[in-house]
């Protein structure tokens, strides 16, 4: 809002000190005129930082996160590099084992995308689904990793999905299946249909159709992104309009390189800050992070860069460790209750200022050319 009302200020300062000088009668007080209203508008919107602020730090719940970052490649390595799914799933599970219990406990745990490469419902292997319930038990806590799911028993489409996972049950307790794919690379669009032969059978990810809020340990709600999904702000309204009080986002920014898991980041913190409720975000490849309702990164699993780097992308990714996250009850943003209608005003009053702006110039243009003013 406060970066908002800044442009809005510029903008009107630049377009005011034009007219300004074509017309230098009344200079003094049409300056004063001008930045009357620009300066209400900062005004009023620092005090509606400061509040939202205040607002954060009351009465806030806290969620004991054991953050889980992994650091695996599935593209542009070499064939005698790939790790197979076995492996990776022992990795992921010796990461889960180094989280240490606090005095507090650890009321959940977050695997990123693509973590756990095992179909969970149709594992023909017991011991994997075993042994995540058993850890669950051993930490006291609920997991939530993400997995590939299919309907019919076969990979001719599969969903990308997130399960919740509680210590008392092997059956996920929360399902979310991932509504916005990547398209290209999970699936074909219906508009690139065309494009299809070119995938010569390869399975394609199915959209979810619905947003799924998880509930957490202390009457908290998650809702559930899973990476791309973050690009999309509807997705992470209507987790908040569910009752959200958290966003949880698990991604896998493999294969991106560092500007591209910048861009990816900076959209995530964007939900965050239009629906004012804190996100927990476990990635692959790529820094895990703990974001505050106002967009400030609060906390990581690696520490944060100094200096020139925004984010730290030295060294491995791989490791975990609790974070304690405060979880304010804040009323719902502008944004949350109303969506992009300001977006929308805004739009139709530059359309119309634009039209009227054009029509008073062609009308003096006509006037001129008739010899008249």
């Amino acid at each position: 809002m406060v970066s908002f009302a800044v442009m809005l200020i510029n903008a009107w300062l630049a377009v005011s000190m034009f007219s300004l000088l074509r017309n230098r009668r009344n200079c003094i007080k049409k300056i004063i005129a001008t930045c009357s209203l620009p300066i209400v508008v900062l005004i009023a919107a620092l005090a509606w930082k400061t509040a939202g602020a205040a607002d954060c730090g009351a009465a806030a719940k806290t969620l004991n996160v054991g953050l889980v970052q992994t650091d695996f490649q599935f593209t542009g390595i070499s064939p005698e590099r790939r790790r197979s799914p076995r492996e990776i799933f022992k990795e992921t599970i010796s990461l889960i084992q180094a989280v240490e219990n606090t005095e507090s406990g650890i009321d959940v745990i977050i695997l990123p995308e693509c973590a756990m490469p095992i179909l969970y419902s149709y594992s023909t292997s017991s011991w994997t689904r075993v042994r995540l319930h058993n850890i669950a038990n051993d930490k006291n806590s609920s997991i939530i990793f993400g997995n590939l799911e299919v309907s019919d028993g076969s990979m001719k489409g599969y969903h990308n999905m997130a399960l919740l996972l509680r210590k008392s049950t092997r059956v996920p307790s929360g399902t979310y299946d991932k509504m916005e794919p990547v398209p290209l690379l999970e699936f074909v669009p219906p508009w690139l249909s065309f494009l299809n032969p070119l995938w010569r059978g390869r399975s394609q990810a199915i959209p979810g159709n619905a947003p799924a809020v998880f509930e957490l340990p202390g009457g908290l709600r998650a809702g559930i992104n899973i990476c791309y999904d973050d690009v999309f702000p509807y997705i992470a309204r209507l987790d908040r309009l569910n009752g959200a009080s958290l966003l949880v986002v698990i991604a896998n920014d493999s294969g991106f390189g560092e500007s591209e898991k910048e861009q990816h980041f900076a959209n995530a913190v964007f939900r965050a800050v239009e629906n004012g409720i804190p996100m927990v975000r476990s990635c692959n490849a790529a820094p895990s992070l703990v974001i505050g309702a106002d967009g400030t990164i609060l906390d990581g699993v690696k520490p944060l860069a100094t200096g020139t780097g925004f984010l730290d992308y030295s060294g491995s990714f791989a490791g975990s460790r609790v974070i304690s996250v405060a979880v304010p009850d804040l009323e719902l943003t502008f944004f949350s209750r109303h969506g992009n209608w300001f977006l929308w005003c805004c739009g139709f009053i530059l359309i119309g200022a634009s039209g009227f702006r054009v029509s008073l110039f062609f009308r003096k243009k006509f006037s001129y050319a008739r010899g008249t003013r």
